[in-house]
């Protein structure tokens, strides 16, 4: 039988960004096949929504004014950049911005030259990653009961709100295994009821 792990939302974190040991071990335990994984409701809110919304970027070498985006570029950046969008702002305000937006990356103010850009990075490899693991796994919903049961464990170990829920979640659950990439001397770890493994 498949060993039921608990993924915490720190281990799809690092291995979707980090190139180094942590995120080599977190592939591990995704690539695991004697797992199977369980996630739920709060690792979708602490993931997803980083990924999905991805402000720009504000600088501006001749203006400080926070109703325009201007982001200084130079043409090396351009070459090493993956997916950029361009937009002349000029006279326009950020609230009338809108997806996806085009090149016009030199105008002027006035007698002062503006080089400037708005920059919108595209996260859909992360989203795509993300997607793909919650598929492959049993996703937990959001419920009234467990939630008391993180205030409770929260209150008597310490343990900061969306770490509780993460916990009473898996313990509700009656996981084997909870895995995280925070360090071991976090208070979460002072459940003893929970088989816990840091992949740090």
């Amino acid at each position: 039988m498949n060993n039921r792990t608990y993924i915490d939302s720190s281990v799809l974190l690092a291995a979707c960004a980090r190139k180094d040991e942590i995120g080599r071990r977190a592939l591990e335990i995704l690539d695991d096949p004697g797992r199977s994984f369980v996630l739920s409701d709060a690792v979708r809110l602490e993931i997803f929504p980083k990924a999905i919304y991805r402000p720009p970027r504000l600088f501006s070498k001749t203006s400080s004014n926070p109703l325009f985006l201007f982001i200084l570029i130079d043409y090396w950046t351009i070459n090493q950049a993956t997916e950029f969008f361009y937009v002349n702002l000029y006279g326009i305000f950020l609230q009338n911005i809108s997806f996806p937006v085009k090149i016009c990356p030199n105008f002027s103010h006035g007698s002062l030259p503006i080089r400037g850009c708005l920059i919108y990075e595209k996260r859909q490899d992360e989203i795509d990653f993300y997607d793909a693991v919650f598929l492959q796994g049993e996703e937990l919903k959001w419920r009234t009961d467990t939630l008391y049961h993180a205030h409770d464990i929260a209150a008597k170990h310490g343990i900061a709100a969306m770490d509780a829920i993460h916990v009473a979640t898996a313990l509700d659950a009656g996981v084997d295994e909870f895995v995280t990439a925070e360090k071991s001397t976090k208070p979460m770890f002072r459940v003893a009821e929970l088989h816990m493994h840091s992949i740090r």
